[in-house]
């Protein structure tokens, strides 16, 4: 599939609707290191937490009234949200399937290039994940930080954004690697027919 202008141009239109307007934002540290001006796109700041409202706004656009009839998504995580965020301003009815009898936890997955201008692109942007300023822009976005107990020990983490988290009770379950593999493959088998 080729992307046109013209598909661009639609998309960001129904993207505008849904999604804010983040800040991209410079370090100093980062860009020192690694020889040239490295700036980062907060995301994390959308009210769903992820840049995920982006692409789900764009193809409730493209369906047009292929969902008047409504949207379903099972997700425990930022997909879901954004879904629900952007069918509601949009006027679409959805429903977002979230697991009752289970907290699913998931450790961030991170995109690392291989083919980066600089050799320690990928050091120096987990450097910058795992630190103060990193860790607090997750909480910002809705992610519990990995530091978290370190973060309030030490008198880092951002009181405000923490408070803001909502209540959690149980225990977090952690799918095995194992698992993760047989529920993508169950997914590629049979979402298809679950969806038609």
């Amino acid at each position: 599939m080729s992307v046109t202008a013209s598909d661009v141009t639609a998309a960001r239109a129904a993207v505008e609707k849904v999604a804010r307007r983040t800040p991209i934002l410079s370090t100093r540290t980062f860009s020192e290191r690694a020889g040239g001006t490295v700036v980062l796109k907060a995301e994390n700041l959308q009210r769903t937490g992820s840049f995920k409202v982006r692409g789900v706004a764009a193809k409730l656009a493209a369906l047009g009234d292929g969902c008047n009839n409504g949207v379903v998504a099972a997700s425990a995580g930022n997909h879901g949200q954004a879904l629900a965020a952007a069918a509601a301003q949009m006027g679409i009815p959805c429903e977002v399937f979230v697991p009752s009898d289970a907290i699913l936890g998931g450790y961030y997955a991170q995109s690392i290039n291989k083919d980066a201008p600089h050799p320690a692109a990928a050091r120096l942007w987990q450097e910058y994940l795992f630190s103060d300023e990193g860790q607090n822009l997750w909480l910002k976005g809705g992610a519990r930080p990995v530091r978290m107990p370190a973060m309030i020990a030490g008198g880092t983490i951002d009181k405000t954004a923490a408070a803001a988290l909502p209540t959690v009770s149980g225990t977090p379950v952690f799918m095995s690697d194992e698992q993760a593999t047989k529920a993508k493959a169950y997914l590629a088998d049979h979402w298809a027919k679950a969806i038609a």
